[in-house]
């Protein structure tokens, strides 16, 4: 049962990683990012559910009331999000046409991305997943192309401390418990990250040449880093 935690925990591909990685290498308008994208939102808004789950058919005093109330919680806060964009959104854009100060554009956005972010920590879910609802947010107006302009050197900014807090957490000093599982884990990760590109893209409608390139992509470093901070705290 634990090994099954592990694998419910390291099952989501960083969809920070692989949409920067589309977007430096000018891949962001190729046939298989769509795909991509659609599956990183598919693995966001699953894993908690899915870890749920497993932590309590290991009986650890989760019943199936809890696991309809996780999600309950998904549904609601992605409900919220689509009314939001299609009512809210659409009456706020004249007002948000008018802000031609682009500092208070950007507080204006940052704001309500990491307030759904919260709202979504409050609820017991992922921050991705609210951070990713708040973007929906505004996916219904005529303005994206600056809510782009205004939000990239903001992302620049903050990206890197992602990868700083992430290695702070791996100590480099500790011998690394179980090298040979860790090894196992990062294979299997790989192969079966292609075999979900590949099957997936096919069953999309992409040639066999995109359905590879999106397993590729798939195969990301975060579930080797997942796999070791697990192991080093299960040690």
């Amino acid at each position: 049962m634990s090994s099954f935690i592990l694998g419910g925990i390291v099952y989501a591909t960083s969809s920070s990683i692989t949409a920067k990685l589309l977007e430096d290498k000018n891949r962001t308008e190729n046939k298989e990012s769509e795909f991509l994208l659609l599956i990183l939102i598919f693995e966001h808004l699953i894993a908690p559910i899915l870890v749920t789950a497993l932590i309590g058919v290991s009986g650890k005093g989760f019943t199936f009331a809890d696991f309809g109330l996780i999600f309950v919680k998904i549904l609601l806060i992605a409900a919220f999000a689509i009314f939001f964009a299609k009512i809210v959104m659409k009456k706020a854009e004249p007002i948000l046409k008018d802000i031609n100060n682009d500092d208070i554009f950007i507080v204006l956005i940052a704001g309500v991305a990491l307030s759904y972010a919260g709202i979504a920590v409050l609820f017991g879910l992922s921050e991705v997943i609210g951070a990713f609802l708040a973007g929906l947010m505004f996916s219904e107006i005529s303005m994206k192309e600056k809510i782009e302009k205004v939000a990239l050197p903001l992302r620049n900014v903050l990206f890197p401390f992602f990868f700083l807090n992430f290695g702070t957490q791996v100590q480099l000093t500790v011998n690394i418990p179980y090298p040979g599982l860790l090894i196992t884990l990062i294979v299997w990760s790989v192969i079966h990250k292609v075999a979900v590109g590949c099957l997936g893209g096919r069953w999309y409608g992409m040639p066999h040449f995109h359905s590879l390139a999106a397993g590729l992509s798939l195969t990301k470093p975060a579930n080797s880093r997942s796999s070791l901070l697990v192991l080093q705290q299960e040690h």
